[in-house]
């Protein structure tokens, strides 16, 4: 009989020698260009991922690629400078149809604490307060004073687009209008902005302006962090 301890050993194991397959090179789309190599989130993506980063820094630091973690970040960075904000993936497909729950600061946070270059982190401050910028300009509700999750595209022939692509993964009634089509597909992308898309929690929502706890909470820490940061490089 296996010891449970000798299980996750096995398991953990698997998952150090693992992350080497993930590795991909940077990809270049017209005038876009991802500067470093970084870890994909399943072998079958060529893609650099926003939130889901910041779980596979944690991880991938332990294990030994704090390279990588770094790399993650500096792809980040360079997309922000690139498009004014953090986008859901780092292409230009991915740039077009939405954000994602905004964590870069706790990515930069923790490759701070491990490296302790103020070069760098001053260079990082200077581009997170483009991020956090546009939160506060295009995602801000003034009646309710919270920020909220939407979706950054406006041409019908995506929505038909995004509605035909859930289509496939999830049940939907094809024979209705096309403005309801735009009105789904808009909820869905809103949905996927969340980081939560295709989950129970949000499925009733009509709404695509989502006023998330979880969203406020979030940019919280982003405005904590950015005070650290400043507190950090002598500069209150």
């Amino acid at each position: 009989m296996i010891a449970l301890g000798d299980k996750k050993m096995e398991v953990r194991d698997y998952i150090k020698k693992e992350w080497v397959n993930y590795i991909r090179e940077p990809s270049k789309e017209g005038k876009y260009e991802m500067p470093y190599p970084f870890i994909t989130t399943q072998k079958d993506y060529d893609l650099q991922f926003y939130w889901d980063i910041y779980f596979i820094n944690k991880a991938i630091t332990i294990d030994g690629y704090f390279e990588y973690a770094l790399n993650h970040v500096n792809n980040f960075l360079h997309a922000v400078r690139f498009f004014g904000y953090c986008p859901n993936s780092l292409s230009l497909n991915g740039a077009k149809w939405n954000l994602q729950p905004p964590l870069l600061s706790l990515m930069v946070k923790d490759v701070y604490e491990t490296s302790k270059d103020k070069k760098w982190l001053k260079e990082a401050l200077d581009t997170l307060l483009i991020d956090y910028k546009y939160w506060m300009d295009n995602r801000y509700d003034e009646k309710s004073n919270l920020n909220f999750y939407d979706v950054l595209i406006s041409k019908e022939e995506d929505f038909l687009s995004y509605f035909d692509y859930v289509s496939t993964r999830v049940e939907l009634d094809k024979n209705v209008s096309k403005e309801r089509k735009i009105s789904i597909a808009r909820n869905y992308i809103a949905q996927a902005e969340t980081g939560e898309d295709f989950t129970e929690r949000l499925s009733k929502l009509e709404d695509p302006k989502i006023l998330s706890i979880g969203l406020n909470s979030h940019l919280y820490g982003y405005e904590k962090n950015i005070a650290y940061f400043y507190n950090e490089l002598g500069d209150t």
